[in-house]
């Protein structure tokens, strides 16, 4: 499985994606091994709804007489903002999993709210702080939050609101700060992707299509 990660829509996706298949087949040609079967798919999470084609024909748009020689594929798309959370929930048992589609499908709704949404999830899931790390490291990279007063400042509301106790999210915080908030804010997106999405691709396709 092939996955490619998209925050808005991307006229050049269904090129990539054959960027990397023929990459993937070439190499094990060159390690002496059958090229593999390959499933590519979109893991797609902007606002604007992804209207480009499925299939790449439709964007070439090749005359007749070189439809038959042109290469041609559908790309599945997983379009998180179409899906409610709920459904996410009911068919996602693994509550990382669940953090980690849930921050990306929400990442444009404002810090607060989905800081709101992740403590909430967290919290009421008596799941252990520390799994919100790459969620962390991911907001704090696409928001260019590097001071950890700041971050504070917009959690301390929310952990009341929310209802956790103040003196474990504190000691929480102060951990994830000594950690590095400027290596979040570097690596977020990556990180935040790799582990929440990729990391999670084989449960969401069994799960979510």
């Amino acid at each position: 499985m092939i996955v490619e990660h998209k925050s808005t829509p991307d006229p050049r996706t269904h090129f990539q994606i054959i960027h990397y298949l023929s990459g993937l087949w070439i190499r094990e040609l060159k390690e002496g091994r059958e090229p593999c079967p390959t499933l590519p798919l979109l893991v797609y999470h902007g606002v604007v709804p992804w209207r480009l084609p499925s299939r790449l024909s439709d964007l070439l748009r090749p005359p007749a007489e070189l439809l038959e020689v042109t290469p041609d594929f559908v790309l599945p798309l997983l379009d998180l903002r179409r899906i409610e959370d709920e459904e996410i929930r009911r068919r996602v048992d693994d509550v990382e999993v669940v953090l980690a589609l849930l921050s990306r499908k929400h990442i444009f709704d404002g810090l607060e709210t989905l800081l709101r949404l992740l403590l909430r999830e967290e919290w009421e899931r008596q799941a252990p702080h520390v799994i919100l790390k790459p969620e962390m490291d991911y907001m704090a990279g696409v928001y260019g939050i590097t001071d950890s007063q700041e971050m504070k400042r917009i959690v301390d509301p929310i952990v009341r609101e929310v209802g956790m106790a103040q003196d474990i999210v504190d000691t929480w915080m102060e951990e994830y700060f000594q950690q590095g908030l400027q290596q979040g804010l570097q690596q977020g997106v990556q990180l935040g992707i790799r582990q929440g999405v990729e990391q999670s691709q084989t449960q969401m396709i069994q799960r979510l299509l």
